[in-house]
């Protein structure tokens, strides 16, 4: 048994919820919960929370700098001085 876990079947059940998840597309699964009264958030692939969320880009946490004549995107210092 996993530690923390109650269940005897937890290997099972895990796999079970994996199956069901793995069975729908992101966006389907978004649609299906958007109402539901849970916790429920998508996992992010990484360009997506580092270019495109709404908090990166609130925050300004990535910026583009250039080095030797390219541009390269890189993280941001989190401490704003104004």
């Amino acid at each position: 048994m996993e530690a923390g876990c109650v269940c005897e079947d937890y290997k099972e059940k895990k796999k079970e919820l994996a199956d069901i998840f793995r069975s729908k597309a992101r966006a389907e699964w978004e649609e299906i919960l958007k109402d539901a009264d849970c916790c429920v958030e998508p996992v992010l692939e990484l360009n997506e929370v580092l270019l495109a969320s709404e908090n990166t880009v609130a925050r300004e946490s990535v910026k583009t700098v250039e080095i030797a004549g390219e541009k390269v995107k890189v993280y941001n210092n989190p401490i704003k001085f104004k």
